[in-house]
Order: structure tokens, then C-alpha cells, then sequence
């Protein structure tokens, strides 16, 4: 294990579906229907006769019952064994499945679990995430799924690839739309960014999340106590405040930071915070076409301006100087910092294995007073794709569908927390989010998943870029340099698919 001063090499992720209908049938019509006779005769009816009438009658009531139990017994088959009903179940299949982030350990007993229910399907998945700092391990990881699918080359193409919400644009021309799954079912099941990022035509479903993940402030509970401050504040105003009393100096050298903002280079979800805090100011991203438009709003200047002065003021809380965030908390030389739930699960990990022995909180993310809504987050999380190359679509999303039910996700949550020996994950879909209402590490941010925004990024590596380049600029960002980044987005949104 590499040591935490090392943080910036860590990996971190810039990290549903309905139940089946239930058989509904009709209850088969009796064929027969009782007839009245009349007869002249004045014989006595056989004894026999009547029994043999009641033989009649048990056998057809039998027969009745047994057809109905032979038909539900096929539909509680066919619902457990398969989601959609166009896969061949006598064609053999093997399904490649490059997956990021998600061990191969957990998700081994999930495949194995299908593969018993759909014996004609096999699943070969792999973590194809590579080591290194993120930064570079995305590069790699990106460069060899568009390799593959630029090339066609239909060996080496997954039928299945996971990719970053804010990458499906990119990847919508090279992928199956569901073929299980409209997109009016997928609104009602998944959290509203799952929508905005893998439905976003409003017509079709390209991916599905199999966790998501949203932004909270993790702070020292001990550094925040020397201050007599029990935690950290949900207003933006305040919170700042209390960022600025709990930096320590030097002369102007930062020796205990307050709070780690202001730059996109050593703060590892500056991005997002920077966004947050203009979806907060009520600056509008994309317009319905989307079209970027946020360089119309004069409020957007300002929500960067505010984001810059935690390192750009008089009265700074972090500055460039500063090492990783990530690494400064395990360090104690800041007292607070945003983090998703997986960076937060790394920190512990590193914090136990070094027996760092921080006492760490979670926090909701501060919010702006009389905003439009009482939480606005940021959503941060990957999902999985479908090739169309190698044919196998219509497996991939079957699979897929089965993959993202309640019990499965819920299952590789527990595998994740086995794997990690930590949390599991945050659910993506609604009707799961009393669950983790109460969980001590994750109820926080599954408090935020309902109002976590996105917006269709279609390259989110190149729209970060962008954002980079005028957040970490000298000076506070002027209005002009908005504009000036909104086109270059819009550029980015245009050539969308150009991988």
C-alpha cells in the first residue's frame, strides 16, 4: 500500500428499473355449461350415472387447477430467468463485461447467480481500471475504449463498458439504446441525474448506474473542537467563516488549512464544487436543446468568484502551495474538505492502515441562502454501456436490467463492503433510499441523491479542462472569461462522438 503522502495517485471514480410486471391471467372459462333435459321416461336415474357425473366433473376441476399451477409456474420461471422476452434461451452466449472500479471478487457471486438462472449466457468481467493517480489511469482507461470502438473491432469490443456520467454523449453512437427499458420507466426508478446523463433525448436509455455518488464535507472532528466549533455549518456564508477561523498561519504560509477550495489542481472535486455553487446561484447550464447558455447569467461570475476567494483573498483557507487535499486531511493540515462517498471510503482505509486514528465527520454540503431549493449537490458517479458490434445486445441488456433490481444491487453493495472491508454503495434507484436514511458513513449523501444535478457534459474530461483553465487563471474570473467558456463548451457538445 502506497503511503498517504502519495494521495495523489490514488484511484477515485469521478465516481432503477422496475420489478417484473406480475403474470396477471384470466381465469379459463369453463367449457362446459350445465344443460336441462327433460325426459318422458320414468325409469330412476342410475346410481352409477350420477357418480359417473361427479367423475366428470372432479376430473375437469382438476384439470382446471392444474393448468393454472403449470402456467404460474412458467411465468415465476420466465421472471426470475430473464427480464426481456427477445433473447433466444437456446443460442450459447458469452458476454464480455469491462468494468471500472467494481472488483472482480464482488461482482463474481452476482454473474455466477444469472449465469445459473440463464445457462445459455456467460459473463466474463474484468476491472479494467488501471493503477496510478486519477488523472492518468482516465486517460488510459478512456484511450483503450476508444481505441476499440473507433476501430470496430469486434474481438476486443465488451459487449458491455462502463464509462463516467459525464462521458455517455461521447458514446451514444457506439452503443445499443435498451432494448428492455423506456425511458419513461427509467425516469421513474433512477434519481433525475441518471436521466439528464443516460436518457438525455428523453426518448431513449443508453446506460444504466449500478451505484451513484454525490458530494459532503468530511471534517476533523478534533480540529473543528480546538475552535469550538461542533460542525460545520450548511450555509455557505457562515461555513466560509468558520473555514477562515480554522486556518492557522505563518506570516501568509498556511500551516493548518480551513478549508480546500479555489483551484481544480490540488482539490480533487474542485469541478464539482465550482459547479455546485453556480447551479446554487441559479445559473442555468444548458438550455433544453442543450445548448450552453450559462454565460448569459450574470450570476455565474460571481458563483466562481466566490468559489476562487477560498484561495484568492485576503483571508484564504488554501492555496496552491498546499499538497492534495485528500492527503492534507489524512495529514491534519485541513480541517474540512468536499469528497464523495468513495473518496471518503479510500480515506478510511488509509486512516485505518496507518493508524492515523482521525476522528472524521460527514457533513451536508453548504447551500446558498433563498437558492431554489433546499439541497443542491452535484452527481458524480459511472454506469454501464452496451455495444452493438458484437451482436449480443439484447443478452447485454437483460443482464444488465436483472443487474440493477433491488436484490442484486443490494447484494453487490454487501460484496463491496466484504471486498473494501468498509461501506457498500449508494443505490441509484429511489424506491431504495430508506435503506441508507440511517446508515452512520453513507445516509448524508443518499440525503442528497435526490436534488444531485448533472448536466450533458458529452466529454466531461475536455469540459473540465476548460473549466480549468479559467478557474486556476490569475485574478478572480471576470464575466468575459464566462462567456469566452461557454463557447468552448458548446464546441465540446458539438463535436460530441468525435472520440
Amino acid at each position: 500500500m502506497s503511503n498517504p503522502n502519495n494521495y495523489n495517485n490514488m484511484p477515485s471514480p469521478d465516481m432503477g428499473v422496475p420489478q417484473p410486471a406480475p403474470y396477471y391471467y384470466e381465469q379459463p372459462q369453463q367449457p362446459y355449461q350445465e344443460v336441462t333435459t327433460t325426459t318422458t321416461t320414468t325409469t330412476p336415474a342410475s346410481p352409477l350415472a350420477g357418480n359417473r357425473k361427479f367423475l366428470i366433473i372432479g376430473l375437469i376441476v382438476f384439470g382446471v387447477i392444474l393448468l393454472i399451477i403449470l402456467l404460474l409456474s412458467l411465468t415465476s420461471r420466465n421472471n426470475n430467468t430473464s427480464t426481456n422476452n427477445t433473447t433466444n434461451t437456446t443460442k450459447n452466449v458469452s458476454l464480455q463485461f469491462r468494468g471500472a472500479f467494481l472488483p472482480a471478487e464482488a461482482m463474481e457471486s452476482l454473474i455466477s447467480d444469472y449465469e445459473t438462472l440463464n445457462p445459455n449466457v456467460k459473463i466474463e468481467y474484468a476491472d479494467k481500471w488501471p493503477d496510478g493517480s486519477f488523472k492518468d489511469a482516465s486517460q488510459i482507461y478512456k484511450s483503450e475504449i476508444n481505441r476499440v470502438l473507433r476501430e470496430n473491432d469486434s474481438v476486443n469490443i465488451p459487449d458491455i463498458f462502463m464509462v463516467n456520467n459525464s462521458w455517455v454523449g461521447d458514446y451514444e453512437k457506439y452503443s445499443k439504446a435498451s432494448t428492455n427499458m423506456d425511458y419513461a420507466t427509467f425516469n421513474s426508478i433512477f434519481y433525475p441525474a441518471a436521466s439528464t446523463d443516460f436518457a438525455n433525448d428523453g426518448k431513449n436509455v443508453y446506460g444504466v448506474p449500478l451505484w451513484m455518488d454525490t458530494l459532503a464535507i468530511l471534517y476533523n472532528k478534533d480540529i473543528l473542537s480546538s475552535k469550538s466549533i461542533q460542525q460545520p455549518s450548511t450555509n455557505w456564508v457562515e461555513f466560509k467563516k468558520q473555514a477562515q477561523a480554522l486556518t492557522s498561519k505563518e506570516g501568509s504560509t498556511i500551516k493548518v488549512a480551513g478549508f480546500a477550495a479555489g483551484n481544480t489542481s490540488n482539490v480533487s472535486f474542485g469541478f464539482e464544487l465550482a459547479n455546485i455553487l453556480l447551479l446554487q446561484n441559479g445559473v442555468q447550464i444548458l438550455n433544453d436543446q442543450n445548448q450552453a447558455v450559462f454565460g448569459t447569467y450574470n450570476e455565474a461570475a460571481p458563483a466562481v468568484q466566490y468559489f476562487q476567494s477560498f484561495q484568492k483573498d485576503g483571508n484564504n483557507t488554501w492555496n496552491t502551495a498546499m499538497q492534495n487535499d485528500s492527503a492534507a486531511f489524512l495529514e491534519s493540515k485541513v480541517a474540512m474538505i468536499a469528497a464523495t462517498s468513495y473518496r471518503y471510503r479510500d480515506i478510511l482505509k488509509y486512516n485505518k492502515a496507518y493508524n492515523i486514528n482521525l476522528n472524521i465527520g460527514v457533513s451536508q454540503i453548504p447551500q446558498i441562502t433563498g437558492q431554489s431549493q433546499d439541497i443542491i449537490n452535484f452527481a458524480d458517479y459511472w454506469g454501464a454501456m452496451v455495444s452493438d458490434s458484437r451482436g449480443n445486445a439484447a443478452y447485454a441488456w437483460d443482464f444488465l436490467k436483472w443487474l440493477t433490481q433491488p436484490e442484486q444491487l443490494r447484494k453487490l453493495s454487501e460484496n463491496i463492503e466484504t471486498a473494501t472491508e468498509s461501506f457498500g454503495l449508494l443505490y441509484p434507484r429511489k424506491d431504495m433510499a430508506q435503506i441508507l436514511q440511517t446508515d452512520p458513513d453513507l445516509s448524508v449523501y443518499n440525503e442528497s441523491l435526490p436534488y444531485a444535478l448533472s448536466w450533458y457534459m458529452v466529454n466531461g474530461t475536455k469540459v473540465r479542462e476548460e473549466f480549468g483553465n479559467i478557474i486556476n487563471s490569475s485574478g478572480l474570473t471576470n464575466q468575459s472569461q464566462v462567456t469566452q467558456l461557454q463557447t468552448s463548451v458548446q464546441t465540446i457538445i458539438t463535436n460530441k462522438g468525435q472520440i
